[in-house]
């Protein structure tokens, strides 16, 4: 596979003229080999960022190779998955990564998985150095994760359980109080997440709830702009050709800075969507976003009551769309 993106913005202020174009091109070459238990997969990807612009950042380029392996094997009723992942950034070294994972199936429709892995994520360039914003001393993200489940799954219903810990060394975080992104030294976030769906005949019904505890293990203070409580509720009903679902969608409150000092509300915002499957190639699809026009932020621009700004959020709108999808 290969892809590229570019981003290109050009703004004319009373200080003279301000230009960006960002340009990254992604490579990844991917091969499964089916072993006489198990497969193996291997992969190689390559990142390169460039860019352009008035500021002169102090670094333009750079780039990003990484080589994965991995090993999937399932026997009777256990799974087991490994993989390893090394990556080699042209402005933060070599880092390594990886990840175990195991399941057993307990009888045909209840199944318990545990895992633990590892990440690492660097700083965009423009963390790092755009102007008035950037921070060229950011470092980059580095966690463990922890997670275990249990699932249920037959022909009408799923539920699932899922409890977790991730805890991730330096943290990149934005403070617009502090007009600058910045590292938490130590975060961690634990949580629990509960799922399901049921069907009724042409009746289906789908929610799941996440209830976390993304704190700041130095301060206690939660992590900024991340709530406690998420949740989400979807019925749906097809009726001949035409599908029609309702859905909710809700967060509980957040802080806008790290002291824990500017509250941002919590919302619950309602959606409608239609499709109609005029053929097996063609689907006309509908969507309603926040139905009842609620009015909610999900960011602040320093405090609104000095002279800074809400980021406002959409209000009610309507999607339309046409799908091609060739049947097989």
């Amino acid at each position: 596979k290969a892809g590229e993106g570019i981003d290109e913005s050009e703004s004319f202020l009373e200080f003279g003229r301000s230009y960006f174009k960002t340009k990254q091109r992604q490579y990844s070459w991917q091969n499964e080999v089916a072993l006489p238990l198990g497969t193996l997969t291997l992969l190689y990807d390559k990142l390169e960022q460039r860019i352009e612009t008035t500021a002169g950042f102090a670094t333009e380029a750079r780039d990003n190779e990484g080589y994965m392996g991995g090993y999937l094997v399932n026997v009777g009723k256990h799974s087991l998955q490994a993989n390893y992942r090394s990556d080699h950034n042209s402005q933060f070294g070599t880092n390594d990564t990886g990840g175990l994972g195991y399941g057993f199936k307990l009888n045909p429709n209840w199944r318990v998985t545990t895992s633990y892995g590892t990440a690492f994520k660097a700083p965009s360039l423009n963390d790092l150095y755009f102007p008035f914003f950037g921070n060229p001393q950011l470092k980059p993200e580095k966690s463990r994760n922890m997670e275990a489940s249990l699932r249920y799954e037959d022909t009408q219903r799923t539920f699932s359980v899922t409890a977790y810990e991730n805890k991730i060394r330096d943290l990149i975080a934005v403070d617009l109080l502090l007009f600058q992104p910045f590292n938490v030294n130590d975060a961690r976030i634990q949580g629990v997440t509960l799922a399901g769906s049921q069907r009724w005949d042409s009746w289906l019904l789908r929610g799941n709830i996440d209830v976390q505890s993304p704190r700041d293990d130095d301060t206690d203070a939660l992590l900024v702009r991340r709530a406690n409580r998420h949740a989400s509720l979807n019925l749906s009903r097809q009726w001949g050709d035409w599908r029609f679902g309702g859905e909710m969608i809700a967060s509980s409150m957040r802080y806008n800075d790290a002291a824990n000092t500017q509250r941002l509300a919590g919302y619950a915002i309602f959606n409608l969507t239609a499709d109609y499957k005029i053929n097996q190639d063609w689907k006309v699809q509908a969507r309603v976003n926040n139905l009842l026009d609620k009015d909610y932020a999900l960011a602040y621009d320093g405090n609104p009551s000095a002279g800074g700004f809400i980021y406002n959020t959409a209000g009610s709108n309507l999607f339309v769309s046409v799908r091609y999808a060739p049947a097989k």
